[in-house]
């Protein structure tokens, strides 16, 4: 079976069934692949309108009235590399300053809200404290 790769143009035979990984690997055709079991779609290519997976996928079939089967690949596409940041930037110094503020401001605050609140709940446990004392002492009135 003839068998034309997209966008090179170039044409190569195969036999129906060969993987297409290794069909594309003789054309001199770069599929990219990741996990090489189908599941993270990276190596997709179009076979006559249809996207399949190449690491998983045989030469099919050629369809009535083809010539031979169209396969195009998706482009390469390289990623831009980022300049890496400096560790100790003015920059980030200045953000973790704020940031560690804010952190400050937010304790302070959330410390001076416990505060009357621990007060308050002191004063119960106290009151309870001596109704439990006044309770026993009843209690060993009653029992002389």
């Amino acid at each position: 079976v003839e068998i034309q790769f997209l966008p090179a143009n170039k044409f190569v035979t195969a036999k129906i069934g060969d993987p297409l990984t290794e069909v594309a690997k003789t054309a001199g055709i770069e599929v990219q692949y990741k996990c090489m079991k189908g599941e993270c779609g990276t190596c997709e290519i179009n076979v006559n309108g249809k996207w399949i997976k190449a690491c998983q996928s045989t030469v099919p079939p050629l369809s009535d009235g083809l010539e031979f089967i169209n396969i195009t690949v998706k482009p390469k596409v390289e990623a831009k590399a980022k300049k890496s940041a400096t560790f100790f930037s003015p920059q980030s110094f200045a953000d973790g300053v704020v940031n560690n503020a804010l952190g400050v401001v937010g304790f302070v605050a959330t410390a001076a809200k416990a505060d009357t609140a621990f007060e308050e709940r002191m004063k119960r446990e106290a009151a309870l404290a001596a109704k439990v004392e006044a309770n026993k002492a009843k209690k060993d009135t009653t029992k002389k």
